[in-house]
């Protein structure tokens, strides 16, 4: 075998590139390993909070009450997010949402109704200036859901409308755990 830097480098990596390691567990054999097998392991093995920046566009937040915007991907079996603490800022371009009384902002496990956060879109998503809300824990009430394997999602209960006008939009931190259970 050559020296390590005689070999050229890949260019893109991707995740079916090979790479070479020890199997401590098969008397020290040499091996190789796919990138993508090393990145799903340390994935695995993290257990640290991790953050998520999220660009919501006007389209987007007019579908949301049919069609939620995936914030985290589903997790994999056995494995549930949950959310630490939330940073939403909707940026106020040009004119006011529509927004009917009652129409909630939400952030939920996918299909699982309201799970984490629920704060009124009215005052949030009608507004002619930044705006912005928080949430830090969870409800802390009883949930049925199930959480397994679910991605994490934000939508409105109610549709939003735009005026026509209005290229405002949202832009979220998210900041979570992938808990093994």
């Amino acid at each position: 075998m050559g020296k390590i830097e005689s070999y050229p480098q890949a260019a893109p990596v991707e995740g079916t590139d090979l790479l070479i390691g020890t199997d401590v567990n098969a008397s020290y054999a040499t091996k190789n390993f796919t990138v993508s097998s090393l990145g799903e392991f340390i994935a695995a093995s993290y257990t640290g909070t991790v953050s998520v920046y999220k660009k919501i566009t006007p389209a987007e937040i007019v579908a949301m009450s049919a069609s939620p915007v995936e914030l985290v991907a589903a997790p994999g079996a056995n494995k549930i997010i949950w959310p630490t603490e939330m940073f939403a800022f909707y940026k106020f371009a040009t004119a006011a949402y529509t927004v009917a009384g009652g129409t909630n902002f939400q952030i939920s496990t996918s299909g699982a109704g309201i799970n984490w956060i629920n704060s009124g879109a009215v005052g949030f998503l009608d507004q002619v200036q930044n705006m912005w809300i928080t949430q830090a824990g969870s409800n802390y009430i009883a949930q049925s859901a199930d959480l397994i394997n679910k991605s994490l999602v934000a939508g409105t209960s109610i549709a939003v409308t735009n005026p026509g006008l209005s290229a405002s939009e949202l832009i979220i931190k998210l900041t979570y755990m992938v808990i093994d259970v």
